[in-house]
């Protein structure tokens, strides 16, 4: 079975964050390396490429420090720390199919949507070797539906991250990113079992009505 491994787009940002604690004092060099493995160290020292793949484990254990020691587990925290990803990464054009969609009311119907989606989904899926990705939409709820499969090595951190990291997108989308997002704008989170996590969103907030 293969190692379950992360873009080192996502790891590079999260190992200056980690370097940042020490920096500004909140945590020592000594205590850091007391809480660390050898291999997420080295992480440390060497800064990640952006185009090469690193361990999912290390890559958890870096985000548990960070949420442990900046963020008093706080999960509002981690749901900030992908957010923050989601606008920081909007500013390229890798993003811009879903911004699209979210910068006015998407006239395309459902299945023009979640054809988009899928689009969205495969970009995501470029982040990690061994997620899978579907769009589901849900009928009776009115719900659109981003279903993570082998998503066991998604640790508390990482499921929150990646629900900030959605409701960045939206903030972004809608050209905004100094106001806060309203409840009804946010995606919510739900781990069905260790290995499949759905994320949902109303549909009625991206489709405009037919008239």
């Amino acid at each position: 079975m293969k190692t379950p491994k992360v873009k080192g787009t996502l790891m590079s940002g999260l190992t200056l964050a980690v370097q940042a604690l020490v920096e500004n004092g909140s945590i020592s060099r000594e205590a850091l390396e007391a809480r660390l493995s050898t291999a997420a160290i080295e992480h440390i020292d060497e800064k990640p490429r952006d185009i090469s793949w690193y361990s999912m484990e290390v890559y958890g254990e870096l985000l548990d420090v960070l949420w442990d020691v900046a963020g008093d587990r706080d999960p509002a925290f981690m749901r900030g720390v992908g957010q923050v990803t989601a606008i920081n990464m909007s500013k390229s054009a890798t993003y811009d199919s879903f911004l699209s969609l979210t910068r006015e009311e998407f006239q395309g119907g459902a299945e023009g949507f979640i054809d988009r989606m899928r689009i969205v989904c495969r970009l995501n899926e470029l982040f990690y070797d061994f997620l899978n990705i579907s769009v589901q939409y849900d009928l009776e709820a009115d719900l659109i539906e981003l279903v993570y499969e082998n998503a066991e090595p998604f640790t508390e951190a990482i499921y929150l991250a990646t629900l900030g990291f959605l409701n960045g997108l939206v903030q972004a989308g809608k050209g905004d990113i100094d106001s806060p997002l309203s409840d009804e704008a946010k995606w919510e989170g739900h781990r069905l079992s260790p290995d499949r996590i759905v994320y949902s969103h109303d549909l009625k907030s991206f489709i405009k009505p037919n008239v």
